[in-house]
């Protein structure tokens, strides 16, 4: 394989990996849109859902990670030409708390089942209860705070670098204290309205990694608008 495609190919797989992981993301919370910080309403709010609906919540959500991640090393690509430590560290957080999101998912999913069984309600929210003040808890509230703290960092350092426009680089920075005082106050909109934003940052900035040549590839471009729909139409009309 030549270096060109190769190229291409790192390209393509980080801006698939940017397009898809955030529409994902927000597919996997509007299926089921429940915190497990309260026993109680979690257990009512699985039982309101049908099991098709919470397969497909799961399937979604264990998709995002992995494309996430790739995305995540992407942005941080954009970095290699402007050496900055805080977006270097912003995106190690992000995956780590990636990294820890998909272990509180699959503990998510085995309590969703237990509460779509036939054990009692009460059980099931006195087991979330448990499992909400054990290790498993631990990570079920910090991933999500460790990838927020992460994404900040990132989308502040990719704006100082210019290496994306401002208005996405903006949006990924708001996105993790939105999600966090989201999940922090339990209001659902809040919550569903962080993953939009996510979703509007990164999709754009996928479809520039389409775009461009090698040499753009070792060394980023320099975006100066806030926006530049110009440059982001040129990537999706390819």
């Amino acid at each position: 394989m030549s270096v060109q495609r190769d190229v291409k190919l790192r390209r393509a797989a980080v801006g698939t990996a940017l397009v898809l992981a955030a529409p994902l993301s927000v597919v996997s919370w509007v299926l089921v849109p429940v915190s497990m910080v309260d026993g109680t309403e979690f257990v009512s709010g699985i039982a309101s859902t049908s099991r098709g609906t919470m397969v497909a919540s799961l399937v979604t959500g264990v998709l995002f990670f992995p494309l996430a991640v790739i995305g995540v090393m992407g942005l941080m690509h954009l970095l290699k030409e402007r050496p900055r430590m805080v977006g270097t560290l912003g995106g190690g957080l992000a995956i780590m708390g990636l990294t820890l999101n998909t272990a509180a998912f699959g503990a998510a999913g085995t309590l969703a089942e237990a509460a779509l069984s036939d054990i009692a309600p009460a059980q099931t929210a006195a087991l979330v209860e448990t499992t909400m003040t054990g290790a498993t808890g631990i990570l079920i509230l910090f991933g999500p705070f460790i990838a927020a703290i992460g994404t900040t960092m990132l989308g502040v350092t990719l704006y100082r670098a210019r290496t994306v426009p401002r208005v996405p680089a903006v949006m990924l920075a708001i996105y993790g204290p939105l999600q966090v005082f989201g999940f922090a106050t339990e209001v659902i909109p809040i919550i569903t309205a962080s993953y939009a934003v996510m979703a509007l940052a990164l999709i754009p900035v996928g479809f520039l990694f389409f775009r461009g040549t090698g040499q753009e590839w070792e060394t980023p471009s320099t975006f100066d608008g806030w926006l530049d729909v110009g440059r982001v139409k040129e990537a999706v009309a390819r």
